[in-house]
């Protein structure tokens, strides 16, 4: 397998993630058209023509896949494992798959062909910040259910446990934020979640912030 090489190709922008808690239900998102946006799993339903698109379950595509646009122009990421088959072409023949490790030893990966990461959503953060992105600003990143409800949209094909938000992701969330902001990375949040160590703000005060700099510290 050829794994794909990320580059900075957001220098200095704000990266906005897009997940899939139940804080999302009826959320007016169409601000973010035109913005740096990375859609996850089934996020690309919510908004028009997210940069990227990304899963990490390769079972995703097989459930979903099928209805992302076939002239869709942005880029569709995902991470491989045993389960490849379920790849796509599109995701192959333009080798935009990534290694993918356990964020144990290591809560943010500098190596463009790796991703550090237990989910998906913490993947995909590693990814905006490969892509030189120096804000993050995270929507529907719950990390918990809501009125029993796991997902905005009806649960997949295998359902997700609450224990697996509860204690397998998001404990792994404290050692990532504080690297990214030794990173000199901002991270904020726009919906409510159990990361509530992270700043929240409107999604129309994030719209409004104007570009940064990373700056170490």
């Amino acid at each position: 397998m050829q794994y794909w090489r990320s580059q900075p190709f957001w220098p200095g922008e704000t990266a906005f993630l897009i997940g899939g808690g139940p804080s999302l239900k009826g959320m007016d998102l169409t601000g973010l058209t035109g913005r740096r946006t990375i859609a996850v799993n089934n996020a690309f339903r919510l908004i028009p023509r997210p940069d990227v698109v990304f899963y990490a379950d390769t079972r995703w595509w097989s459930w979903n896949g099928k209805d992302i646009p076939t002239d869709f122009g942005g880029r569709i990421i995902s991470t491989c494992s045993a389960g490849a088959r379920y790849l796509d072409p599109r995701v192959c023949r333009m080798g935009r798959c990534y290694r993918f490790a356990e964020p144990d030893g290591n809560p943010l990966s500098t190596d463009p062909s790796l991703l550090s990461g237990p989910d998906s959503g913490y993947m995909a953060i590693n990814l905006a910040f490969q892509f030189g992105a120096s804000r993050i600003v995270l929507l529907g990143y719950d990390m918990e259910f809501t009125a029993g409800e796991s997902h905005w949209h009806a649960d997949y094909p295998v359902e997700t446990p609450e224990t697996n938000y509860l204690n397998l992701f998001a404990p792994k969330y404290p050692k990532l934020i504080e690297a990214l902001h030794k990173a000199g990375v901002e991270v904020l949040r726009c919906t409510p979640s159990r990361l509530d160590y992270i700043p929240e703000i409107t999604l129309e005060e994030a719209l409004a912030l104007p570009d940064r700099q990373r700056s170490r510290l």
